[in-house]
């Protein structure tokens, strides 16, 4: 459009030198002064429009459309012909970004709202930025940059992984001794520290367990329920060293192995049974510990989970692991998810003290690379295949 400018910019000045007349002196000025009346639109117009995502944060599937609505809104009394929205986007497991451009007219007085649908084909938090807004003449001659300050530019769109219904025998891990703070709601027990329910004597109650003080202000027997004390018997680590490539085979094992760590950790949840899930956590150099006890705190621990960048080859969840740090908080179970098994992960297992009982389940690319399962006293290694994950662990008791 510059280039068709300058000709009749030309063609209006030979015009005016060639032929007589007010005709010729009015298209000249018209073409001398077009380009300083558009600059001065655009630099009225700048600080009069608006551009902002309208969520800061969603949730969906892997593979679905996701939709992205971005809101363009206008306080100025004259329309732009074009406004240019250029929007970046990556997953925080992937060291890639990718971006995309919008364009658009803006309306006088106007609020406009244009969704966008984007795909993932990974797990793992999205990011989306706004990284610039542009508005152009309709002649194309100048741009000027719209200020983000203020806006809501940055968003994002966690890909939550698939649950699958397991069914496996959860073990009771209550005899080992460990101590506990937490107590069911559902089930009462015999730990007199907590009280669990209080109700009027029925046949069979014991004696010792009379409210003395309520039954005489009640003028009525009234029996304690004891509670139920709940052990976080079970601790899954997770190896998330795997991604460090960041290639679509390590991305592949990755989405499998975050389907097996929600799933079994929701299954427990489900079945109250409170446990801890650990990953080396990069940001700070150590790992981190999420205590799972409900459904909200299991969702809790998926999104930091997916969130987390990755740790790097040489910084796995069991090199900070060790009974040194962690000797105190022993768990019947410990379940170890990882891409691939190595014999350095027996010994490493061992030696951290945390658990009598180990289970290694390694992910594994497609059928070709399966490897046998095995159990070596209290030490189990199980192949898990991505699309099979419920019948590859089907038969492990929790």
């Amino acid at each position: 459009m510059i280039v068709i400018y300058i000709i009749l910019f030309i063609a209006s000045l030979l015009f005016y030198i060639l032929y007589r007349g007010v005709f010729s002196f009015y298209l000249f000025g018209f073409m001398l002064i077009l380009p300083i009346a558009l600059n001065i639109i655009l630099s009225y117009c700048r600080k009069r429009v608006k551009v902002s995502f309208i969520d800061s944060s969603s949730t969906s599937g892997k593979k679905e459309k996701i939709p992205v609505t971005i809101k363009v809104e206008s306080n100025a009394v004259i329309p732009i012909a074009n406004c240019i929205i250029t929007v970046s986007y990556s997953n925080r497991m992937i060291n890639k970004t990718e971006r995309f451009t919008v364009n658009t007219p803006v309306f006088q007085k106007n609020a406009q709202y244009l969704t966008l649908n984007i795909t993932s084909e990974h797990y793992g938090m999205i990011d989306l930025k706004i990284t610039s807004v542009k508005i152009v003449d309709i002649l194309r001659l100048f741009k000027r940059r719209i200020s983000l300050k203020g806006s809501l530019s940055e968003s994002t769109v966690l890909i939550a992984p698939d649950f699958f219904q397991l069914s496996n025998d959860i073990a009771d891990y209550g005899d080992m001794g460990l101590e506990s703070e937490s107590f069911s709601k559902i089930k009462k027990g015999d730990d007199p520290s907590e009280i669990f329910d209080i109700h009027e004597y029925h046949d069979g109650d014991k004696i010792s367990r009379i409210h003395w003080k309520l039954s005489a202000k009640q003028d009525k027997t009234m029996v304690k329920d004891f509670s139920l004390p709940i052990t976080n018997s079970i601790t899954i680590a997770v190896n998330l060293s795997m991604i460090s490539d960041a290639n679509e085979d390590s991305m592949t094992m990755f989405d499998s192995l975050i389907e097996t760590v929600s799933s079994i950790s929701m299954y427990l949840t489900e079945n109250e049974c409170p446990h801890k899930v650990i990953w080396f956590a990069k940001e700070k150099s150590d790992n981190e510990i999420s205590s799972i006890s409900d459904t909200e705190s299991c969702r809790e621990m998926i999104n930091k989970l997916l969130s987390a960048p990755p740790a790097g080859k040489n910084n796995e969840v069991l090199n900070i692991l060790n009974a040194e740090h962690y000797g105190k908080a022993r768990s019947g179970h410990m379940i170890y998810c990882t891409d691939d098994y190595e014999e350095s992960v027996y010994n490493k297992l061992m030696d951290t003290g945390a658990a009598l009982r180990y289970t290694v389940l390694s992910i594994q690319k497609d059928p070709e690379s399966l490897t046998t399962s095995y159990e070596y006293g209290s030490f189990t290694v199980i192949p898990v295949i991505a699309g099979s994950i419920a019948e590859c662990i089907g038969d492990l008791c929790l």
